[in-house]
């Protein structure tokens, strides 16, 4: 429109050069990347059958259309540059209108589909980084429902610019520990270090998983050593903050950090009688939460059967 007002101030062949590339630079890039948008919340069968058809067939006639109205209004009407910048600022003035009123619709059936759950988060990785999809996107986590949450962040892991949305902070307290996990996990690979309170106050979460996630979080973005962590001062009960260190510790696979964690997991394991439960308890769920193959798993295996197998042959 911009250009096209240009020429009808200037009619110059430079002007119309500015105009064409114009319409080349827009043309695969906003518009086309807008085009794309469109179709992340049809489904992929609908979406097999017309996308080759509109961008073969319709595309192309537009174009031949296109090029019949300016022959039209040039040779057999006899407009000029100006007249028909004029008919191209007409044209533009109705495309902006029902582009408005796509996007309309394309908000509607897109908060449908996330409600119904039926986005595809690897067929969509591409498309969905628009500021006004991340918002739609950030509504779907104002509920309450852990597998809508779930599937909500999912979708917020296909671009990287949306995983310090501010929505997520507020789900650090959610009831749910996959909730919880998840949320942190998003913002951590974000960089969000707003969030440092938070995550201290979940070094004492309920969940093994959310405790190590959190001491992970302090560790790359607050600079804290895992193993001061044990030393200082807490209200936390000393298993709580020994198994997230040591599923921490193991996960990371540096081998010094992997002796640091076997003697910890065995202090654990030499707390006898019924006050020692609960850190025998944690260290079960720590080596369940090990990935396999550790030496963690051969070494402490007897030694922890023998101390409660209760705990060694229940889930983790």
């Amino acid at each position: 429109m911009g250009t096209s007002l240009g020429v009808l101030a200037a009619p110059t062949l430079v002007m119309a050069g500015i105009l064409r590339g114009s319409l080349y630079l827009l043309r695969f890039s906003l518009d086309k990347s807008s085009t794309e948008l469109l179709y992340v919340p049809v489904s992929p069968r609908v979406r097999s059958q017309v996308k080759s058809f509109i961008d073969s067939f319709i595309s192309r006639s537009a174009d031949g259309i296109a090029g019949l109205i300016l022959v039209l209004f040039a040779n057999a009407l006899g407009f000029g540059p100006r007249e028909v910048s004029l008919v191209n600022l007409a044209a533009l003035a109705g495309w902006i209108w029902i582009a408005n009123k796509v996007r309309r619709e394309y908000l509607n059936v897109l908060r449908q589909a996330i409600e119904r759950r039926v986005l595809d988060p690897e067929r969509t990785a591409a498309q969905m980084l628009d500021a006004t999809t991340t918002e739609i996107l950030a509504q779907a986590l104002e509920c309450r429902g852990e597998e809508q949450l779930l599937y909500g962040m999912s979708l917020f892991e296909i671009g990287n610019k949306t995983g310090w949305h501010p929505a997520l902070r507020c789900l650090l307290e959610h009831r749910s520990p996959a909730v919880r996990l998840h949320a942190l996990r998003l913002l951590d690979n974000a960089g969000d270090r707003a969030i440092q309170p938070q995550a201290e106050k979940l070094l004492g979460d309920e969940d093994l998983e959310v405790r190590a996630a959190a001491l992970r979080y302090l560790v790359a973005h607050a600079g804290r050593d895992p193993l001061t962590l044990l030393s200082r001062s807490s209200d936390l009960p000393a298993h709580v903050m020994q198994g997230a260190v040591v599923a921490f510790l193991a996960r990371s696979g540096a081998p010094e950090y992997s002796s640091a964690a076997r003697i910890i997991l065995q202090s654990m394991l030499a707390q006898a009688g019924p006050e020692g439960v609960p850190a025998r308890r944690e260290a079960a769920l720590v080596l369940g939460l090990v990935p396999p193959p550790s030496e963690l798993h051969a070494r402490l295996r007897e030694g922890l059967l023998d101390k409660d197998p209760r705990w060694w042959n229940r889930p983790c």
